[in-house]
């Protein structure tokens, strides 16, 4: 197994004996709706969609939150999040 020293901005918890890894996503992001402020505590995200709060989950790569009465899925792709209709990327 190989680390790159990019491992310790990585965080990870055991969750029911298996080892998830959370990429890092704190912070502002561009969508067309509006800044996503995104706060990360390990899977756990909460934050805004122009100013709506949001709460979700973030496994691996695989972010889930909503907003409001809306559902938002996607995939985490370094700079920026591609989900299905929409998309944001890292200010």
């Amino acid at each position: 197994f190989f680390f790159s020293s990019r491992r310790r901005h990585t965080r990870f918890r055991n969750v029911t004996g298996v080892q998830t890894c959370a990429l890092p996503i704190s912070g502002t992001w561009e969508t067309p709706k509006g800044p996503l402020t995104i706060a990360q505590d390990f899977q756990k995200i909460t934050g805004t969609l122009g100013g709506v709060p949001i709460s979700g989950t973030l496994i691996g790569d695989q972010i889930a939150f909503t907003a409001g009465t809306t559902n938002y899925t996607g995939k985490v792709l370094r700079d920026r999040i591609e989900g299905e209709g929409w998309s944001a990327t890292r200010r």
